[in-house]
């Protein structure tokens, strides 16, 4: 029953694009802003919807609380790790694909999101302004020096094989959560340890920006 009114919508969009619609209004290119609903589709929940995080009772992490509590910080890379692979492994869906092919045709001149998880570069968009950033590195918080969030959540693993073995939910069972990360049953984190910047032993933090956050200039 959904399919039905998101198809029609899909091919109202794709008519103004192409033509300018039913009062051909479209400018020769357009800039497209996008927001969590078009990843959604791709298995990237969201905060605001029927079924987001905030209607399940999810309370998002703050930049404040990233910053200044390290109990805070174990807690958030913890569940991060568990629900990695399934955020490494989304894909672009219907609406990325279709944003790609008319900036490669000329309709769209660039695309503006909120969104952090780079499916629309996946898909084939070229010109995208992250104004949240993007969940693929980390930054050093002491000498701002970036590294492959992958690579780090590796190293996490790694250093916490144990607790990961006690505490890992299955894949099946996962209650993913919109900042990137998945509950997890289990507050024992007292001996869990994130390792810090290869170059100065500092805090590394998400290239994202968190809610209470600044959007870089």
């Amino acid at each position: 029953a959904r399919l039905a009114p998101r198809a029609a919508e899909l091919a109202r969009l794709r008519d103004f694009a192409l033509r300018g619609g039913a009062d051909r209004t479209r400018p020769p290119r357009m800039c497209v802003i996008t927001g969590a609903g078009v990843s959604t589709e791709s298995g990237i929940p969201d905060y605001r919807s029927e079924n987001g995080s905030y209607s399940r009772g999810h309370k998002p992490l703050t930049h404040q609380e990233f910053v200044g509590s390290d109990s805070l910080r174990k807690r958030y890379w913890a569940r991060a790790v568990v629900a990695s692979r399934h955020f490494r492994e989304a894909q672009p869906n219907a609406a990325h694909r279709m944003l790609a092919q008319l900036e490669k045709h000329g309709f769209v001149s660039g695309i503006v999101t909120q969104n952090v998880d780079r499916l629309h570069q996946a898909a084939g968009s070229r010109e995208v302004l992250e104004l949240h950033g993007h969940t693929h590195g980390v930054a050093c918080l002491n000498c701002g020096a970036e590294f492959s969030r992958h690579e780090f959540q590796q190293k996490i693993q790694q250093a916490n094989s144990s607790w990961f073995e006690r505490f890992m939910p299955p894949e099946e069972h996962l209650d993913l959560r919109a900042d990137g990360d998945a509950h997890v049953d289990t507050r024992d984190l007292a001996d869990f340890t994130i390792p810090g910047c290869t170059l100065c032993g500092g805090v590394l933090m998400p290239t994202i920006v968190f809610f209470g956050g600044s959007v870089p200039q």
